[in-house]
């Protein structure tokens, strides 16, 4: 029979043993419930990952959905599975992203925001938003994950100071500089094509011809969905989305295709690629004829040559200031006057007016494309020659080569150009200007 002094020595160390026990199940339970919390989080995404998912990673030629798709995303579920898939998709553009009643959700487990405002003319503006630890926000929007422009807008003046905005965390940082919500989606490419040219009179690399070359331009992800034909001319430069495109060269002289290029195009750079073609044979009797039609802008007469010989002369005043010349394709073309070179170019496969004078005064023509009608607007001389192109919600500044004519009785109006949409057809109404000045002109 136990003392009552063991007695009391071992219920001691029974209470000790429970207290032992107890404090080791609420470090457990702690430890499980710091676990669980590091899961949740786990499973959410960063403001930095979602924007990255949409524009990509130039550093590693990943232009993300809008690089592959062409356009950002209507709501931030389509990065993991859109309904339906769009021509180009090759995602999920997402890990360790949870959704919850199809809502994407930040590690706090609050539905990511997803602020994006287009407008044709300006640069786009994107940011992601994490509401942050006390999930308030001053977006009140039914579901931040869908693309809206609410006010304030990151990288306004009152957007930090707004009810419910004082933790959020936003992608990318405008604290220091509002400017980076401004996104630049496009970027420009231009080609340089040169051949040799057999023609004994050249026998030697040329510049290749305005009209004999076409560039097909596809999207590598979208292919046969978004493509576009641009007839060549030297200087020529297309806006494109960012993305990676792959460039055919064709000719009205070959059977098939001269060469294929692989070209990345980054938001807001600037590529230039030199291509060289097949040669080809210049000399009158093996390259078509067209005709050239010269305008004389200049107060003394002037001289056309194909390469070194006269063809004829091009005077002044109202009755002959205006001629015409039939001329071999692809031949190097020059204008004197006493003897003074005061132009060059190259003669295009095709029907062909120059204007020369003593000081060019090229025309502006900037173009804002709406975007409603066509993705890409061709502006295109009424001569048939490429200009330029104008990618949706950009303003591009168009060169119009040469006054119009002002010798003529009456005068000439104005050098026409049409815009077309990108297959080539006419938009809706068809749209022709005559260009008589710098001029600003947004497609309806």
């Amino acid at each position: 029979m136990r003392s009552r002094a063991e007695s009391g020595f071992v219920l001691v160390y029974v209470v000790l043993l429970i207290f032992v026990l107890a404090l080791a199940g609420a470090v457990v339970l702690a430890d499980y419930q710091i676990k669980s919390f590091t899961r949740q989080a786990a499973s959410g995404v960063s403001a930095e990952s979602v924007y990255k998912a949409i524009t990509g990673n130039t550093n590693t030629e990943q232009y993300g959905y809008l690089g592959d798709v062409g356009d950002y995303p209507t709501k931030l579920s389509d990065l993991l599975a859109p309904n339906p898939v769009p021509a180009g998709w090759n995602g999920p553009y997402l890990t360790n992203a949870t959704l919850d009643n199809g809502k994407l959700v930040d590690s706090y487990g609050s539905p990511v925001e997803f602020f994006l405002s287009l407008s044709a003319g300006s640069l786009d503006r994107l940011a992601i938003v994490s509401r942050g630890p006390d999930k308030f926000s001053s977006n009140v929007a039914s579901d931040p994950n869908v693309a809206s422009a609410p006010t304030p807008f990151p990288g306004d003046a009152g957007y930090p100071s707004a009810s419910g905005n004082t933790d959020n965390v936003i992608y990318p940082d405008f604290i220091s500089d509002t400017t980076t919500v401004n996104y630049q989606n496009a970027g420009t490419l231009a080609y340089n094509i040169t051949n040799f040219n057999m023609d004994a009179l050249q026998n030697a690399m040329a510049p290749g011809c305005p009209g004999l070359y076409t560039l097909k331009v596809a999207s590598a992800a979208r292919g046969n969905s978004d493509m576009m034909d641009l007839q060549y001319s030297p200087g020529l430069n297309t806006t494109l989305g960012q993305g990676v495109y792959i460039v055919s060269l064709v000719s009205a002289l070959a059977k098939g295709v001269i060469a294929t290029d692989r070209v990345n195009v980054g938001p807001g750079a600037s590529v230039a690629r030199n291509l060289v073609s097949l040669r080809i044979d210049g000399s009158v009797g093996v390259m078509p004829t067209f005709t050239l039609s010269v305008v004389n802008n200049a107060s003394s007469s002037i001289s056309i040559l194909k390469y070194s010989s006269v063809l004829g002369s091009v005077g002044t005043g109202t009755s002959n200031s205006h001629q015409t010349f039939t001329v071999t394709a692809c031949a190097s073309m020059s204008a004197q006057i006493a003897g003074s070179t005061i132009d060059t170019w190259t003669m295009p496969y095709g029907n062909y007016t120059r204007y020369i004078g003593n000081t060019p005064q090229d025309y502006t023509l900037t173009i804002t494309n709406n975007g409603t009608q066509t993705d890409q607007v061709k502006v295109v001389q009424a001569t048939g020659l490429l200009l330029g192109t104008v990618y949706k919600r950009k303003a591009t500044a168009i060169n119009i080569p040469q006054n119009p004519d002002s010798h003529f009785s009456p005068p000439s109006p104005g050098v026409v150009v049409n815009l077309l949409k990108k297959d080539g057809t006419a938009l809706s109404p068809p749209v022709s200007l005559t260009i008589t000045g710098n001029t600003n002109y947004t497609v309806p």
